[in-house]
């Protein structure tokens, strides 16, 4: 298993990397981990271009809350395609799980890009061109409490990694 993300997929705010939900799930698919996740990072064709190929059987992306805090809607858009053109066509023969962005209290801040919940809607239009590629939408992935978060706004703690992973496992387990 192959997974690209920002800090949530790193495990932020985790108290053990084995409760995030990246290591849930490829311990329940029975499956090694190469966890690409990496604090800040947004949706970059560079990314996906120079990503060795790995013989994964799943890929899971999970990007987008940052792209939203720092970029407009076109520039996102762009980047987003660049990746995920890339990462479809290298990897044709995996299923890909895109991962739109989870609750955050980041929704009605005021940033160049407008509105949180377009990450969502871009992401799944740019997705809709591949076959290989599922999108999940995050937003009901966690509770939209707190308490789930270490942080309090964006980064799930133990428990809340507990439901993302369970909710995401059902999504993949329903698209099998």
């Amino acid at each position: 298993m192959l997974a690209f993300g920002d800090s949530i997929t790193q495990g932020y705010d985790s108290l053990h990397p084995v409760n995030t939900y990246a290591m849930r799930l490829s311990a329940a698919l029975d499956a090694e981990l190469i966890n690409k996740g990496i604090g800040g990072e947004c949706f970059k064709r560079e990314i996906a271009e120079t990503a060795e190929i790995i013989d994964a059987d799943l890929i899971t992306v999970a990007y987008g809350i940052n792209d939203y805090t720092v970029y407009t809607q076109e520039e996102f858009t762009k980047n987003c395609k660049g990746f995920i053109s890339v990462l479809a066509q290298k990897y044709k023969n995996t299923p890909i799980y895109v991962i739109t962005p989870i609750w955050t209290t980041l929704r009605g801040k005021k940033y160049k890009f407008g509105d949180v919940a377009d990450v969502d809607r871009i992401i799944s239009n740019i997705c809709a061109d591949f076959d290989n590629i599922k999108v999940v939408h995050g937003w009901d992935l966690v509770p939209h409490e707190e308490k789930h978060f270490g942080d309090l706004y964006l980064h799930p703690n133990d428990n809340g990694f507990e439901h993302y992973f369970k909710n995401l496992i059902k999504e993949i387990q329903a698209n099998d």
